[in-house]
């Protein structure tokens, strides 16, 4: 073997190695899914594929509540994205994904307090690299909504909802997560588990994006 193919050879693992850990740098944040509405008066089959999407304010928790201390003295985290999806016809609705989890070390976690009515408890791992196996990976409870239309861990309904990857990423100067999450099932509403009142189907679903 030649000292020039030697070379090569022993650069090609390095070179891989060093494209994987290259950070991603303000990726975009996109929604992909096959979906199929039966609601009375909203009937429609789509096709969405890679749009993109902006997360928006949430006003039913604005002050962003995202971790509660238990009485055993674990931290229950949360993390929800909501944001809209466009229609056919140019019309827009509500999409969001909502998990959540428990630490039992908090002594891994920054945790701080409400500062203001729009500022809320917000959470991170001392060290960034326990986010994927402590939260993402281990997660207590998941959903995703359509409108008012919801699956979830608890609702005894088929579903698929499971994190695919989990990569660092800069957004806006900060090291965030930037994770695939793969999701399909029949979303139907809270007091309508027997989706008489219209539901939404939805096939080959994914999320890539920084949920907060």
């Amino acid at each position: 073997m030649s000292r020039r193919l030697a070379a090569l050879l022993l650069a090609l693992p390095l070179a891989s190695c060093e494209k994987e850990d290259v950070l991603l740098q303000d990726p975009p944040m996109t929604v992909s899914m096959e979906v199929r509405s039966t609601v009375s008066g909203d009937d429609y089959t789509a096709s969405i594929r890679e749009q993109e999407v902006t997360p928006l304010f949430d006003t039913w928790n604005p002050s962003g509540e995202r971790w509660n201390r238990k009485a055993d003295g674990s931290v229950e985290l949360r993390k929800q994205l909501t944001c809209t999806i466009e229609k056919p016809g140019g019309r827009q609705t509500e999409f969001q994904l909502s998990l959540i989890s428990e630490e039992a070390s908090s002594d891994l976690l920054n945790l701080s307090e409400a500062t203001s009515e729009f500022t809320g408890k917000d959470w991170a791992y001392i060290d960034p690299r326990h986010e994927e196996e402590r939260f993402y990976r281990s997660l207590t409870h998941r959903s995703f909504w359509i409108n008012n239309l919801m699956v979830h861990s608890n609702s005894g309904q088929e579903y698929t909802m499971r994190v695919r990857s989990v990569r660092p990423a800069i957004l806006a100067g900060d090291t965030v997560s930037y994770v695939t999450i793969e999701f399909s099932g029949e979303l139907r509403g809270a007091y309508d588990p027997q989706g008489d009142f219209g539901t939404f189907v939805v096939e080959e679903g994914s999320f890539r994006g920084v949920i907060e």
